[in-house]
């Protein structure tokens, strides 16, 4: 058994027998790892509103491959996000970019990168005005890095640039279908030129100005049933996420 610091954002904690919790932390130096919290739900807990979702944490873990579930030995609170905690809507969006990271990542898949862009993104939601904003942009970015970045500029037929026309866009084919290829019908999502031009704007931007860059919004467009059914296209994944619900 060896053991391991790092810093850790916690996904989800369930509680675990009498006294103890199970939490899911996604850990820039294990990546996603599942821990047991022994004797977390006790009054004098040494753990007490430490393991809440959301918490940037630094953590000493126990592990052993022989096991599933590791031993947290110790945790530190670094950041409560207390400016995400105060804003329901953006406590939801949050909440749904940590269960989107908790479906895409398995446990021991660690990657320092996407770690790094995430804490950026948690800090980023606690500054914007429209949280919104920040998980289209997860959406767009998390596509792009599980290899099915969608194409905005170009139709997919005639690899023709598209400048200020209303075009269709192809979940399948994840690209646009300018009108002298096919119809908007026949592709399955219309794109005005407004509603495209929002989200290749939005995946040009750089993860650590989010909340300092002004962009314009068609708010007649579907952001999130568009790019959550891209995702779940290509991704085969289900993506009932519960986060969302928040706002039905």
């Amino acid at each position: 058994m060896s053991s391991v610091k790092s810093s850790a954002i916690v996904l989800k904690s369930i509680n675990w027998r009498d006294t103890s919790k199970i939490v899911t932390l996604f850990t820039r130096e294990e990546g996603k790892v599942s821990v047991i919290a022994k004797g977390a739900r006790q009054l004098k807990s040494k753990y007490q509103g430490i393991l809440e979702s959301i918490n940037l944490l630094e953590v000493i873990i126990y592990m052993s491959a022989t096991r599933k579930l590791q031993i947290l030995g110790q945790a530190t609170l670094e950041d409560t996000h207390q400016k995400i905690r105060a804003d329901y809507e953006k406590t939801g969006y949050t909440f749904a970019l940590l269960e989107l990271t908790d479906i895409f990542f398995k446990e021991g898949s660690v990657d320092t990168v996407f770690f790094d862009f995430l804490e950026t993104l948690l800090s980023e939601i606690g500054k914007i005005n429209n949280p919104r904003i920040v998980f289209w942009y997860f959406l767009l970015k998390l596509s792009s890095y599980l290899g099915f970045r969608p194409e905005f500029n170009i139709c997919t037929t005639c690899n023709r640039s598209i400048a200020s026309e209303e075009v269709g866009f192809s979940i399948r084919e994840g690209a646009i279908i300018c009108n002298n290829c096919g119809s908007s019908a026949d592709s399955g999502w219309k794109l005005s030129v407004s509603a495209r031009k929002s989200l290749s704007d939005l995946q040009k931007l750089n993860h650590k100005r989010l909340s300092s860059v002004s962009i314009s919004l068609d708010n007649r467009f579907a952001f999130t049933d568009f790019l959550l059914t891209y995702l779940r296209f290509h991704s085969d994944e289900k993506l009932e996420l519960s986060s969302l619900k928040l706002f039905k």
